[in-house]
């Protein structure tokens, strides 16, 4: 029944679909009805952000998925660290002082 609802449409360019509810941010693309990935932000608190992403292409079984995630212990100070395709885990670590800003990054394969 569904695919014949949906038969006509065919997408030939990306496709967005962006939904704010609350705090939840959520973002849904498809590229020529192969390729899909979905985004979920989610605003804790003023101090916490949360996101997950999927990745997923028609025909292979690989789901690429990663998470991440930025605290703000204060104001001047974010800490922020990503887990992308179980490939690497970046750790990001950001001060700002009033005549400058120093950022500290690292990156670990996994």
């Amino acid at each position: 029944m569904l695919e014949t609802f949906f038969a006509p449409l065919v997408l030939t360019k990306p496709q967005y679909f962006v939904v704010m509810v609350g705090d939840v941010f959520f973002v849904v693309c498809s590229k020529d009805n192969s390729e899909f990935s979905g985004s979920v932000f989610h605003r804790i608190n003023s101090r916490l952000e949360t996101g997950v992403h999927v990745d997923w292409t028609v025909g292979s079984s690989d789901t690429k998925f990663g998470v991440g995630a930025k605290y703000c212990p204060d104001r001047d100070t974010t800490l922020r660290v990503c887990d992308y395709l179980n490939v690497f885990a970046v750790l990001l670590y950001t001060i700002c002082w009033v005549s400058a800003i120093v950022v500290i990054s690292v990156q670990m394969e996994i």
